[in-house]
């Protein structure tokens, strides 16, 4: 049942592209997702293969998402407006993801951080359910590298490693180079790896 929600998120190359909207939780209504419904129908014309987004978009827009492949942002604390910041939990349930046929499941895994621990039990507690309810977990694993230096690829493995060995089917990671180190963190890494896009950018240099 996981290989099958699986491949509503990858391409028949197992590769895919996968558009997050699932900000306005923490953020509000950025700029290009005020209109929820008309951002799935320009998803949906585009080709993309899945949305990672809330809960509430995807109760409210359910008849819009076409063959969207379908991730859920699990976790949550406080808006970017809260004085104090609080402690990431997990908001909703497998069960809440299972009604609403998602074809996965997301939260955070922040090491280094002091949402550690929390982030990362709210991660085990998926994977848990997960076992009972095959649905896939996705860990968005997070480093805070030693001393406040850039990232490394190392370090950014040891994270990695880390979300697959508590349960991740699937674990959701930025890119740092040089390409051959970031391989080599990749190799130590038994799940699929995606990478989330960076910076908004002109295409010519995105490309």
């Amino acid at each position: 049942m996981k290989d099958h929600r699986l491949r509503r998120i990858f391409a028949s190359d197992q590769k895919t592209v996968i558009v997050a909207c699932d900000h306005a939780g923490f953020s509000g209504p950025l700029p290009g997702l005020e209109d929820p419904g008309v951002l799935l129908d320009t998803l949906v014309a585009s080709g993309v293969d899945a949305v990672l987004t809330s809960m509430g978009i995807a109760r409210r827009y359910a008849g819009r998402m076409g063959k969207l492949g379908l991730l859920l942002r699990m976790d949550g604390g406080s808006s970017i407006r809260a004085l104090d910041m609080g402690t990431l939990r997990n908001q909703f349930s497998m069960e809440d993801a299972a009604h609403l046929g998602a074809d996965a499941v997301i939260c955070m895994g922040m090491i280094g951080f002091p949402e550690e621990a929390a982030s990362l039990a709210n991660l085990t507690e998926l994977t848990a359910q997960s076992a009972i309810w095959n649905i896939p977990v996705v860990a968005e694993m997070l480093v805070n590298p030693k001393e406040g230096s850039p990232a490394t690829a190392e370090d950014l493995g040891f994270a990695m490693r880390i979300g697959v060995e508590l349960g991740a089917d699937l674990i959701k990671a930025s890119y740092v180079g040089p390409a051959d180190q970031y391989r080599k963190a990749l190799n130590c890494v038994y799940r699929p790896v995606v990478v989330l896009g960076g910076e908004k950018a002109k295409t010519e240099t995105a490309l």
